[in-house]
């Protein structure tokens, strides 16, 4: 484990005119079983993210504060117990939650190695949208070899994986703007 006994971690909170960024130090989180702790190095910002923050407004009596930040890249700081493959000092990256911050957890089997060729502000940009798409394009539409597939907002983030997707696929790709 880390030195350090606190954190920095971003929160979004009800604001008047919708969700404000602010910034707490918590305690410095320890990896559950079959879970890892992660120094961050570079945090992802996504549509979904910057979609949500209007609606949280502060008249609204359901808004609740909640931890910013839904995937990052760092280094293997800390192990929980059950923890196999791994070793402190990897570079990977997750999708998670309270990706914001200085050090987050991760449940090991969302852990994916950073290659060699990127560095973690480049990594950071990789797991919500390649799993979104993965999942759309190979798990649950079955896409083959040969088959074409249309990919509507191939610009968008997700786009994008998908279009890398679908070339890896060696797909016929119909993009659209």
């Amino acid at each position: 484990m880390p030195d350090e006994k606190n954190i920095d971690q971003w929160w979004t909170v009800p604001g008047d005119a919708g969700g404000v960024l602010e910034l707490r130090q918590l305690p410095m989180p320890t990896p559950k079983t079959g879970g890892v702790l992660i120094k961050v190095h570079a945090a992802g910002v996504n549509r979904g993210e910057l979609i949500s923050k209007p609606a949280l407004r502060s008249d609204d009596p359901l808004a609740r504060p909640r931890p910013s930040g839904i995937e990052c890249a760092g280094e293997i700081a800390a192990l929980g117990d059950a923890v196999y493959g791994w070793q402190i000092g990897d570079r990977v990256m997750t999708r998670g939650i309270r990706c914001h911050a200085t050090y987050a957890t991760a449940d090991a089997a969302s852990l994916m190695a950073i290659p060699e060729h990127l560095n973690y502000l480049e990594a950071a940009a990789i797991p919500n949208v390649f799993i979104t798409a993965h999942d759309a394009m190979v798990s649950q539409a079955k896409v083959q070899a040969g088959e074409a597939i249309l990919i509507t907002a191939g610009s968008s983030g997700v786009g994008s994986a998908a279009l890398q997707i679908a070339t890896d696929l060696e797909t016929s790709i119909v993009p659209l703007p």
